[in-house]
């Protein structure tokens, strides 16, 4: 097992002291919801799981993924490293919890990439660095998921997105590949029907075998469409 997936593994146990030597100070961690900054932040975010148990069930290095012990919700974690140390991390989890997103300002019209202002190539656009090993898979998920290309394959998950967001576009960020295991994170962007902007991170492992696990936040998702919108007219001046 990895640095990090044993290391996860210790956290979910309850070892938090392992963050001390793990991350540096100044690391942040972000979701669909945000960024937080600083060792501290991130430690207070795990005491607020202390009441659920989960396991890694699959470990690539710089990418777990995690199963809770009820089998009722999954975590994808990636991790970018400093002379060793995690210095940003990535969490995507489905896990059922109470989520509030921050007000936002009133739309303001924008550019809607799915009404034909862009076609889909055949290659996804992809990162500096970028392994060479995962570009097939992300060829073949950008053609299914923004070239609207369905099939059998395609997760329901992805095809509910599209149907909620028509415009919705899939950004293809970081890969992981070894042992006949891809992983790829993902960013989807997108407007709902009122006009607000979607943004939300989603992980996708891939077995040579074809068993698959798309992560996606459905909590925060549905945060991001019920959030506030600022009424400037009843702002204090």
């Amino acid at each position: 097992m990895s640095a990090l997936g044993d290391l996860e593994n210790a956290l979910w146990r309850g070892e938090y002291q392992r963050l001390a030597d793990s991350h540096f100070h100044r690391a942040m961690r972000e979701d669909s919801q945000g960024i937080i900054k600083g060792r501290d932040a991130i430690l207070a975010k795990w005491v607020e799981t202390a009441h659920l148990s989960a396991i890694v069930t699959a470990d690539l290095g710089d990418m777990v993924a995690v199963q809770s012990s009820d089998k009722d919700w999954q975590l994808h974690r990636w991790v970018w490293r400093e002379d060793g140390r995690i210095l940003r991390e990535v969490e995507i989890t489905n896990r059922n919890r109470p989520v509030k997103a921050a007000a936002i300002h009133p739309p303001l019209g924008e550019l809607r990439a799915g009404r034909g202002q862009y076609a889909a190539d055949a290659e996804a656009l992809l990162p500096p660095g970028f392994p060479d090993a995962a570009v097939p898979l992300a060829n073949r998920l950008h053609n299914a998921w923004n070239g609207r290309a369905f099939s059998a394959e395609t997760p329901k998950d992805i095809i509910n997105f599209i149907s909620d967001l028509p415009d919705a576009t899939f950004f293809f960020e970081h890969a992981v590949a070894e042992n006949r295991v891809t992983a790829i994170l993902f960013r989807l962007m997108g407007h709902d029907e009122s006009g607000r902007r979607i943004r939300l991170f989603g992980s996708y492992l891939g077995h040579n075998d074809g068993e698959m696990e798309l992560v996606l936040d459905w909590p925060g998702y549905a945060a991001q469409k019920a959030r506030d919108i600022i009424d400037y007219g009843q702002l204090d001046c």
